[in-house]
């Protein structure tokens, strides 16, 4: 890498950590937790760190596509508080629904649908907190591609989110498999099993073609990587050392990204796993075992052939 090359990646670390910087201090000026937005993690990597886009969407529909997803989850969750799980299963297809009519492979989409509900915090105050955050990451992507560090292209094809009766089955597939965890994660009160980020892992791993389910050691172990210095942030930043949550929280995603940059292994959905912490009312030191056993199913989930389930003949057209 040249000088100049170095110095606009760091550049956009910067930039990153910023973002990440003004949502805490939004949500310490306002007194409100709900503002804290873990996709944001996965938003200024994908959008900002990482050298080409992760996602087909156009930059102009993203925080909007964000924000009504965002008000989806938190109908749901007043609508259907006392049927988490129904809450759930109905916030994924929701999800889709949207990913499916705005063109996108926007999966962070997913995470920001399902988070009120799994924290079971119904705040209104989310969806605006979506928006501008959201906002934030886009303008800083655009003032990363101006600077000339970065591609405005996306990596993903068109092919990948037209909407077909393979592509309909293959997310109701999904849709199948995150279903037991949810269940388990949900009556047994272990949230962490279900942090909406594993579950952005488990979809972009069952995309036709992903090469990173070939490697689910890398990914456990990177989860728990950033899953540890989550729970460091929030254990022994915030709560012990009692720093202000601006500062706590982009120590945190610093750590990430760091054990990111270590293991080679430049996931979005997995930064965001760092910030769930903070947003967890009671956090706990066993998070990371946690989250790494959450992951560990959905990622055997994710490697079972679903293409041959999803394109396979039905027997009777077989026959004839």
């Amino acid at each position: 890498m040249n000088n100049k090359g170095g110095r606009t990646l760091i550049i956009r670390y910067v930039l990153s950590l910023m973002a990440i910087a003004l949502m805490g201090e939004m949500s310490s000026l306002f007194g409100d937790r709900s503002i804290i937005y873990p996709p944001a993690a996965a938003l200024v990597v994908g959008l900002i760190i990482a050298d080409r886009r992760p996602w087909t969407v156009s930059l102009r529909s993203a925080p909007w596509l964000l924000t009504v997803a965002a008000i989806a989850g938190t109908a749901l969750e007043l609508w259907l508080h006392d049927y988490p799980v129904t809450a759930m299963a109905s916030a994924f297809a929701i999800a889709v629904a949207i990913l499916i009519v705005g063109r996108a492979t926007l999966f962070p989409v997913i995470a920001t649908c399902l988070l009120p509900i799994v924290l079971h915090s119904p705040s209104l105050v989310y969806p605006v907190a979506v928006l501008t955050v959201s906002t934030l990451c886009v303008a800083l992507s655009q003032f990363a591609v101006a600077m000339g560090g970065r591609s405005a292209a996306s990596q993903s094809s068109q092919r990948h989110h037209r909407l077909t009766a393979s592509r309909l089955r293959h997310w109701m597939i999904i849709g199948v498999g995150l279903l037991p965890i949810i269940a388990v994660a949900e009556y047994s009160h272990l949230t962490a099993l279900i942090a909406p980020p594993l579950m952005v892992v488990f979809v972009t791993l069952c995309q036709p073609g992903n090469r990173l389910r070939r490697q689910p050691r890398r990914i456990i172990v990177t989860t728990a990587l950033t899953a540890t210095c989550g729970t460091m942030g929030r254990i022994i930043f915030f709560d012990r050392m009692s720093l202000p949550l601006y500062i706590a929280l982009t120590i945190t995603v610093a750590l990430a990204l760091m054990a990111m940059k270590l293991t080679h292994l430049t996931m979005p959905p997995l930064a965001a796993v760092s910030i769930i912490p903070f947003v967890i009312p009671a956090a706990s030191a066993s998070f990371p075992l946690l989250a790494v056993i959450g992951e560990s199913y959905l990622i055997l989930c994710s490697r079972i052939d679903v293409r041959r389930i999803v394109l396979a003949r039905p027997l009777l057209s077989r026959a004839a």
